[in-house]
């Protein structure tokens, strides 16, 4: 049902997906953006040296437009946490990796810019 409805909305050029890097993508106004990127200090991710965390965390507050990003825990002002739940997950299988035994709370953070806007505030 939930595929049917992304379905829908696709064909009503209302929804995009991208497999691309961030910084390749037009993004239009009044955009929403979702982000699955690296999490930080796992060990399935660790191998993808080439993400700059920072870089990519200056590039999402700069948006006017909510970004709206998954990760363990992201120690940045300029981010707000707007949801958690808590996870098992086989890249965070130990507490020394993810903070509590045998799972994590996995969070969605926004830029409080972007979300500002969506808010109207």
């Amino acid at each position: 049902q939930r595929l049917q409805q992304l379905e829908r909305l696709q064909r009503l050029e209302q929804l995009y997906f991208y497999n691309e890097s961030y910084d390749q993508i037009e993004i239009k106004n009044n955009s929403i953006i979702y982000c699955d990127i690296p999490y930080e200090n796992t060990r399935g991710y660790d191998k993808n040296k080439s993400f700059n965390r920072k870089t990519f965390l200056d590039w999402a507050d700069k948006q006017e437009n909510p970004v709206f990003i998954s990760e363990y825990q992201i120690k940045d002002d300029r981010f707000q946490e707007i949801y958690r739940i808590k996870k098992m997950s086989r890249l965070c299988s130990k507490s020394r990796e993810c903070g509590t035994e045998g799972g994590n709370n996995e969070k969605l953070y926004a830029n409080k810019v972007g979300l500002r806007k969506m808010l109207g505030k």
